[in-house]
């Protein structure tokens, strides 16, 4: 019955000092906060929005930032502001859910790759070096044209590219792992080779999936605002950060602030995401605690 509750308190006691370690990275605070805040902004805005994010009125288009509407009107009169709320629901829940899929992927790839070796380390990395030499804008463009617009259509082409930098950074750390002492240990007595991987190589290489997994938020942002400004990401009428900055290239000249607020939440956001894994990263890695 001890067993458990040491486990359980050193599991917490770890915890602990991450989170403290954390909380003293002031700009991974920062970030977090940021990050937490568009969260935020985007899950509440079936309630807190003005206006729903199509309520057209041409009436009233092209308006400058009023009381009435904090960030002005559009083309089509639709408020800004709550477009801006329901685009992050979409910018924000794709980063997240592409982050989460290549970072499972990549990890799980990038461990057996270093851990076996042989002809599995040797198929996945030519693999990874044939993906790594295609041009991937002019390729996810292709698949989109291809499959169609929407977002699951968007997270199945970034997840295609999004895997490749963690396997590789995965591997490297597993490669130096799977030598020292405790995985000898492990080996000796009986532990089964998923085991090992599960239970003592992942753990021992979540810093730097922690790490790529925030970048890769901010990178699956960008390039969903890449691919829906050439009208190949989110359908015209879902609002997106992406999809705003598409719009408003078309009317630039006559009312310049339209670019402005999808450009500057993707920048916040993006800027944010990378603090909270550099922040993460430091936390994480015992090689930093002495610190």
């Amino acid at each position: 019955m001890k067993e458990p509750r040491v486990r359980a308190a050193r599991s917490q006691s770890e915890f602990v000092i991450v989170f403290r370690r954390l909380l003293r990275h002031r700009l991974a605070i920062l970030g977090g906060a940021v990050f937490l805040g568009f969260g935020l902004m985007a899950a509440l805005a079936p309630w807190i929005a003005p206006e729903g994010p199509n309520d057209i009125n041409i009436t009233r288009r092209f308006r400058e930032p009023s009381p009435s509407h904090p960030l002005g009107t559009d083309e089509l009169g639709r408020d800004v502001l709550s477009r801006i709320m329901y685009g992050g629901r979409i910018s924000i829940a794709l980063g997240l859910v592409v982050a989460l899929t290549g970072a499972t992927v990549g990890g799980l790839i990038g461990a057996m790759s270093g851990y076996f070796g042989g002809v599995l380390d040797s198929l996945f990395m030519r693999l990874v070096d044939f993906m790594l030499a295609i041009p991937t804008l002019p390729i996810m463009m292709i698949l989109s044209a291809i499959i169609g617009q929407g977002f699951w259509q968007m997270v199945f082409v970034l997840v295609i590219f999004g895997w490749i930098g963690i396997a590789r950074i995965v591997r490297g750390v597993v490669l130096s792992l799977r030598e020292q002492d405790f995985i000898a240990a492990a080996r000796a007595v009986g532990a089964s080779r998923s085991r090992i991987i599960l239970r003592h190589v992942l753990p021992n290489v979540m810093a730097p999936i922690i790490v790529a997994a925030t970048l890769g938020v901010a990178s699956a942002i960008l390039s969903e605002s890449v691919l829906s400004y050439l009208g190949l990401g989110i359908p015209p009428n879902v609002p997106s950060w992406g999809n705003m900055l598409m719009k408003a290239r078309d009317y630039f000249l006559r009312l310049p602030i339209l670019v402005v607020w999808p450009g500057l939440c993707i920048f916040l956001t993006t800027l944010s995401v990378n603090f909270l894994g550099d922040g993460l990263r430091d936390a994480i890695d015992p090689r930093l605690r002495g610190r």
